[in-house]
């Protein structure tokens, strides 16, 4: 089919014969699958960041965003990860693949600064020759842009792959980002260079002002579709929560996302507890404490859910309205599980 494919477009010219073969690449194979892609990163327990895809974190204004992307390295370049605090993430570079870091939005003094602390954080001295972090603010969008290309291609002849890219300002890589056209062609010139060199592209932008989850321009939206992970640090009270609900594979819920927070004794962010999952905890505490109180009035192991729901109304003293709805939580949280008789269990 390929030599097919190529003779009858060789003649419309030598463009259209190299889209063909570029066709046949991409083409369907049932006897040759693609190995499964592993996750560069990993945060918490959930794998993000595989080779051939892009990944978005969206931010507001100082919340933590670059601190985020520092994690993202010392996690790349630390050799004793149950030891290092890199913010929930976890990662490895066996092959010592290059890690390109693009810094669009900090000065040079800043920029370095950034990575000292990165140093620090990993716990080693110097970093090693494959960690690649260029500070290109001012530069151009073209010329940014230029420039990530050659790094790539210098990269990966000299170290024989990348590991991963982390574009810290990326609306700094196009003139305008509300310009469809422009930010569509970009995104996927983007994507063609994870596939082309076989990692993850990591791009940061910034959320509008005063909005919530809706990240800077058609470029944001564009970004959020093509994305295998969107990650989205928010700000609860003194901390920053990671979390995502628009990932190809596992969420990461809010609740049970990684937390850091500024520490002037360490002088850099580091974890902390998520606010959230300990609100959560105290309150499956308790009803796992109301679920054997029920079964404890009733005397039984067993109860239906008519008998849940009356037991919940007259051991707590809620109507029924708030005992279902403090019932379907147990549930959902696996306070309570359903046996295979059809009646409800303390799990």
């Amino acid at each position: 089919m390929r030599e097919l494919l190529l003779k009858h477009l060789d003649a419309e010219g030598r463009a259209q014969a190299e889209l063909a073969e570029r066709l046949y690449q991409r083409l369907y194979n049932h006897a040759c699958p693609p190995p499964a892609p592993d996750p560069r990163f990993y945060l918490g327990k959930v794998g993000i960041c595989t080779p051939d895809n892009l990944t978005a974190v969206s931010a507001a204004v100082k919340s933590g965003k670059s601190a985020f992307v520092g994690g993202m390295v010392a996690a790349v370049l630390t050799s004793d990860p149950e030891n290092t605090d890199c913010l929930g993430l976890r990662s490895s570079n066996l092959q010592h693949g290059a890690l390109i870091h693009i810094d669009t939005e900090q000065s040079p003094y800043d920029h370095h600064d950034l990575i000292a602390r990165v140093l620090k954080r990993a716990r080693i001295e110097e970093p090693p020759p494959w960690l690649l972090s260029f500070c290109l603010t001012g530069f151009s969008c073209h010329d940014t842009r230029r420039g990530l290309r050659v790094a790539l291609e210098k990269a990966a002849a000299r170290f024989g792959g990348i590991h991963s890219v982390l574009i810290d300002g990326v609306a700094d890589l196009v003139p305008d980002v509300n310009d469809p056209e422009v930010c569509n062609g970009f995104v996927s010139e983007l994507h063609g260079w994870a596939i082309e060199f076989h990692c993850p592209i990591v791009s940061v932008i910034h959320l509008n002002p005063g909005a919530l989850d809706k990240t800077r321009g058609h470029l944001g939206s564009q970004l959020e579709r093509k994305s295998e992970t969107n990650l989205r640090l928010e700000k609860l009270e003194e901390s920053t929560v990671v979390w995502s609900d628009k990932n190809r594979r596992a969420p990461i819920l809010k609740a049970r996302g990684p937390c850091f927070a500024w520490s002037d004794e360490k002088g850099m962010h580091v974890s902390v507890p998520n606010i959230e999952q300990v609100r959560l905890e105290e309150k499956l505490k308790k009803l796992r404490e109301l679920a054997q109180a029920v079964l404890a009035s009733a005397d039984k192991t067993f109860l239906t859910w008519t008998e849940f729901i009356e037991g919940i109304q007259k051991v707590d003293r809620v109507g029924e309205s708030g005992a279902r709805k403090k019932f379907e939580v147990m549930r959902a949280e696996g306070v309570v599980r359903k046996t295979a008789f059809g009646r409800y269990e303390a799990a």
